[in-house]
């Protein structure tokens, strides 16, 4: 089902890739892999869901769109598997930093992953062309896709119907629309991005 949204304003076209990658038992479909930014993040409820500390004494500045913002803590040693089940790759990302979790208009966490040059480098990426992310780690080299869209003066954002799935590890194929809070401002390394909404049955207390 499509409804109208509003999105972030969108002074210029901007390419937006991103890759399937799992934590967990938590399938991400759409991380987004940013080469404007050295460290990973994600929203609060990501770590939440799977059990893992924040660190609220470890904070960083985040200028740019959010104006002068802050992280509101930071997660360690987080495994990231990119590739199948039968040919993966898992890179710990020593650090994640964590922002707020904001809300859709119909109250739905809007999730978000961010994939920094630091854990990019570390599972040995390639240049990326031909629509694929190459990565080389312990002498094993996978491809996955790599799933890109351009916005230019949109409000337009297509999304994964739900990031919280415990699945069989496999690429995203529905998707839908969301309506971003009025509020909501992201770092000017990536203007546009693909977020994800939770249900209320599968957040965890």
């Amino acid at each position: 089902m499509e409804v109208g949204i509003d999105f972030l304003d969108i002074r210029e076209p901007n390419d937006v890739a991103t890759i399937s990658c799992r934590i967990g038992d938590l399938i991400i479909p759409h991380a987004i892999l940013d080469t404007g930014a050295d460290d990973s993040l994600f929203t609060d409820n990501i770590p939440r869901y799977l059990g893992e500390k924040i660190d609220q004494k470890n904070v960083h500045k985040l200028t740019g769109a959010v104006g002068d913002s802050q992280s509101i803590g930071t997660s360690y040693n987080i495994p990231i598997t990119i590739g199948t089940e039968e040919d993966s790759i898992t890179v710990s990302e020593k650090e994640i930093s964590v922002i707020p979790t904001k809300k859709d208009r119909d109250g739905n966490d809007i999730s978000i992953m961010i994939l920094g040059t630091k854990w990019q480098h570390r599972v040995g990426w390639e240049p990326i062309v031909k629509g694929e992310f190459i990565a080389t780690h312990n002498g094993k080299t996978i491809k996955i896709p790599l799933y890109t869209r351009k916005e230019k003066y949109s409000h337009n954002v297509s999304v994964s119907e739900n990031i919280f799935k415990k699945r069989s590890f496999e690429s995203p194929t529905h998707t839908e629309q969301w309506n971003a809070p009025k509020d909501f401002k992201l770092p000017d390394s990536f203007d546009t991005t693909i977020a994800e909404q939770i249900p209320e049955e599968q957040k965890k207390n």
